[in-house]
């Protein structure tokens, strides 16, 4: 277990981004003071909170000088509110902590261990568990191995088809290199998050290896107030697959000036986000029928 806290400047800094989180923050909090790695800082960046998001917040702060609560004035959107956090660190290492999920206590410990052994990784993960509202598991523990091979191809390719690979972005990065291209709204789709993370993780396998650390464990919680359980009109629907096709091959080129690793990525991607709207397309009559019914004056007998 690590003990000593670096009175100056942490070496890691974990990032808390919430808005009106104040169901699971108590719970996410008590996660993340309770890592066995005791050498961070928590800093909570509060995105114009309407609830008790900030009254929860000071109380965990005035308990352990580790926690800085940052109360932004007006809500930034998520981008800039991440981004705040980025900023902010002084850690050598860092972490995104949204404020739904949950980590074993040696989380921290084991990725900080994996990412000093090893020069050639820019991040690590440990294996992962989805949690339902309640925390209880409705996966089995599974883990991303593939971005962690020698070849860039190798790694930024299945980004395209393993489900759930997104989860990689809640992992511990170095600083610097996750500075260099931050959390980035998607071309044509700037307003909205969804596939916000995969950028992100094509720019970081096209600079080097995430590893997986199957000691560490993370639990990503699926509920309904979740965007990925949105549902967006079409015209939004399509501003976003486009702008995730558009947005993979810049992510590459930012991450290793490669024309050939970001055409295969575009490659790749396209194919994906093609196949994917081709069955919503698929679908759409059928949601044009459940919608002219739903108009549909309902008869009365009054």
């Amino acid at each position: 277990m690590n003990t000593d806290v670096s009175p100056n400047r942490p070496t890691v800094t974990i990032g808390l981004p919430v808005w009106n989180g104040e169901h699971y923050l108590a719970g996410c909090i008590d996660a993340l003071l309770a890592q066995t790695y005791q050498d961070y800082e928590l800093i909570i960046s509060d995105n114009g909170s309407t609830d008790r998001t900030g009254e929860i917040c000071l109380e965990y702060a005035a308990r352990d000088p580790r926690i800085r609560y940052v109360r932004q004035p007006v809500n930034m959107g998520p981008f800039k509110n991440y981004n705040f956090l980025l900023d902010e660190a002084k850690g050598e290492f860092f972490m995104w902590a949204p404020v739904d999920d949950r980590w074993s206590p040696n989380f921290v410990e084991e990725l900080h261990k994996t990412l000093v052994e090893n020069s050639d990784t820019v991040g690590a993960q440990g294996d992962w568990v989805i949690i339902g509202p309640d925390d209880e598991p409705m996966t089995q523990p599974d883990v991303f191995e593939e971005m962690q091979r020698d070849s860039r191809l190798g790694r930024i390719l299945p980004l395209a088809w393993r489900h759930y690979m997104g989860l990689l972005f809640y992992g511990l990065f170095r600083t610097e290199v996750l500075r260099r291209f931050g959390m980035r709204s998607l071309p044509l789709a700037k307003n909205y998050a969804r596939h916000c993370e995969y950028p992100v993780l094509y720019f970081l396998g096209s600079v080097g290896k995430i590893r997986t650390n199957r000691n560490a464990h993370f639990l990503y919680r699926r509920h309904p107030d979740q965007d990925s359980n949105r549902s967006y009109p079409l015209r939004v629907s399509l501003a976003l697959e486009l702008g995730f096709i558009l947005g993979v091959p810049i992510a590459v080129w930012e991450g290793c000036r490669s024309p050939w690793a970001a055409f295969r990525a575009c490659l790749g991607i396209t194919g994906k986000r093609l196949s994917y709207l081709g069955g919503q397309l698929l679908r759409l009559p059928q949601r044009l029928k459940r919608l002219s019914r739903a108009r549909r004056p309902q008869s009365s007998s009054l």
